[in-house]
């Protein structure tokens, strides 16, 4: 068993990384549009490229920081694994819960991009759409 400092200490650690990530998206996708209409004219097929590599890369960590916990041979470390196998306080365990729920009803949404077309390539996905979809397809 694993100390549960040392295992929350790195999942924040985890977690900080992917917000890292997700606020470089943000800052150079999520922005006025002018500045995308700039990228289209410097050179459009880098930042299409740039901007799907984000968003597959969100996908994936959030999907590894949501997984279950695992088999007694692999264990994730995810939030199931911290709801699940960590001690907590009454209050603290409730609240957690409720922030998993809401990240697992989050997780729905993404899965199909996931399963399909990031993590695997589905084969009836990949004849049917092409790769030139967005991984959401």
């Amino acid at each position: 068993m694993f100390d549960p400092k040392a295992v929350v200490d790195e999942f924040c650690t985890i977690c900080e990384s992917a917000w890292m990530d997700y606020h470089l998206y943000v800052s150079l996708f999520e922005i006025d549009q002018r500045t995308l209409d700039l990228y289209a004219q410097i050179a459009p097929k880098y930042f299409v490229d740039l901007n799907r590599i984000l968003i597959e890369h969100m996908f994936i960590q959030f999907s590894k920081i949501t997984d279950p916990v695992g088999s007694d041979s692999k264990t994730n470390l995810t939030t199931n694994y911290i709801l699940e196998k960590l001690l907590w306080p009454t209050d603290v365990c409730n609240k957690l819960t409720e922030i998993n729920v809401r990240m697992m009803k989050f997780r729905q949404y993404i899965d199909p991009a996931r399963n399909k077309r990031i993590a695997h390539t589905d084969l009836s996905a990949q004849i049917r759409d092409g790769y030139r979809h967005s991984p959401t397809s």
